[in-house]
């Protein structure tokens, strides 16, 4: 799932009640914290895997920062994009 420019990730709730291997989230709008403690506690079926782009200014001036406390909440399959990031499925 590509979530483009979403108003809040609550937008996302009707894509996200079965299995999603990987949601692609911007977060130039949104708290990446905010955005996966939604994930993991408001569906019925958190994505397996979580790639953070189009990152606001808390991502671009704080990366180690809410990587580390973003896994802390979403688990170590949460990825904070960059050039020339990949991810295996």
């Amino acid at each position: 799932v590509l979530s483009g420019d979403v108003r809040s990730p609550e937008n996302l709730y009707d894509f996200l009640q079965e299995k999603t291997d990987l949601l692609l989230m911007e977060t130039g709008h949104h708290d990446p914290l905010e955005v996966c403690s939604f994930l993991k506690t408001q569906l019925p079926c958190a994505p397996e895997k979580l790639l953070f782009y189009h990152h606001g200014r808390k991502i671009l001036f704080q990366t180690q920062y809410y990587l580390e406390n973003c896994r802390k909440i979403y688990g170590e399959e949460l990825f904070i994009a960059s050039d020339g990031t990949s991810v295996t499925l």
